[in-house]
């Protein structure tokens, strides 16, 4: 079985659009280490792995397990803490054979699953590396330049305006927080087309063939990524 997890914060109107899709929903639960902006959403807290395997916050281990049945389930080597380089131990992605991330700063548990399946492990600066990029199985659209830099001459990645996206506390939100990709829908947190870059994703979703489904039809806002797992 495949799960939704979104953001226990996530308006329940959007997470209600979300039972469109054959799979359980489940919701994460704050890590209190954390500030309450960040503290609930799942790129920070949890990892689906691509073999079907989940790499958790080692302080909620025990309510994953429970929600995530039928999974093996592996839990953070440190808990996670409110200082930024403690809080992004698994805001990575992967794409292909690549993990996209700030290798410095990656959980161990992590890392140690990719390098002993030979992925190609790609080091960027951003610590927020999933939150900032939006990935679908076709294409990933980021605004940040060192993840853009580091990917454009491999795979399909597009670039897009920095900033225009909601983030409560913060100035402003990224991408992939304010996305999800679930059986070739990309799933939006609000109207693509008030974002100036919108029309770049619209297209490439055209071209690619996937359709696009928003949950609301307000600016998009960040919760942390919808992960399919």
């Amino acid at each position: 079985m495949k799960y939704i997890l979104v953001d226990q914060k996530m308006p329940q109107e959007f997470v209600e659009k979300l039972k469109v899709f054959p799979y359980e929903i489940v919701k994460t639960r704050a890590n209190k280490n954390i500030n309450s902006s960040l503290n609930s959403h799942p790129d920070i807290l949890v990892h689906g792995l691509p073999n079907g395997d989940i790499i958790c916050d080692r302080d909620n281990f025990s309510y994953y397990r429970d929600k995530f049945k039928g999974r093996q389930l592996y839990m953070t080597e440190k808990s996670l803490g409110d200082a930024y380089e403690n809080h992004v131990y698994l805001n990575a992605f992967f794409y292909e054979n690549y993990l996209v991330g700030n290798l410095k700063l990656l959980d161990k548990n992590l890392l140690n699953f990719y390098r002993q399946r030979n992925f190609m492990l790609i080091n960027v600066k951003q610590g927020y590396s999933k939150c900032s990029s939006l990935v679908t199985n076709k294409f990933i659209a980021t605004s940040d330049m060192g993840i853009y830099k580091a990917l454009k001459d491999k795979i399909n990645v597009i670039k897009i305006n920095h900033k225009e996206i909601i983030l409560k506390d913060y100035p402003y939100g990224f991408i992939g927080g304010a996305s999800g990709f679930i059986d070739n829908n990309l799933i939006l947190t609000g109207n693509l087309g008030k974002h100036s870059s919108g029309y770049l994703i619209e297209n490439e979703c055209q071209k690619e063939k996937l359709k696009i489904l928003e949950l609301g039809q307000n600016f998009l806002e960040d919760f942390g990524s919808i992960l399919l797992i």
